[in-house]
């Protein structure tokens, strides 16, 4: 189980009613939701946003997220809202498309 939080307003409730009868699921009224790992993938593949609570990712330890290539810049901008993370490059494909974003938590 991992805990995660949504960014928006829109996204919690879109994300609680995709899981709902989908998997187990512990939500708190602080925003924060306690799911298994592999719902993660699925709320990825549904663009559902979300981010891992950073009190569970230990000091120097990697936060890699998958992108579509229209998500990249988006994606930058909610990783630097905490400033405890240092970013770099996107990992492209083979078409040279950003695919991959990783921040390591500092």
């Amino acid at each position: 189980m991992i805990c995660i939080r949504f960014p928006d307003a829109e996204s919690e409730p879109r994300a609680l009613g995709f899981l709902a009868g989908r998997v187990s699921f512990k939500s708190w009224s602080d925003g924060v939701t306690r799911v298994p790992n592999h719902a993660l993938s699925s709320l990825t593949r549904e663009g559902i946003a979300f981010l891992v609570e950073r009190r569970y990712l230990v000091p120097e330890g990697n936060l890699i997220v998958e992108i579509g290539s229209p998500q990249e810049q988006p994606a930058r901008q909610r990783l630097a809202a905490y400033l405890e993370y240092e970013h770099s490059d996107a990992v492209h494909d083979q078409s040279g498309h950003p695919r991959v974003l990783r921040a390591r938590r500092m």
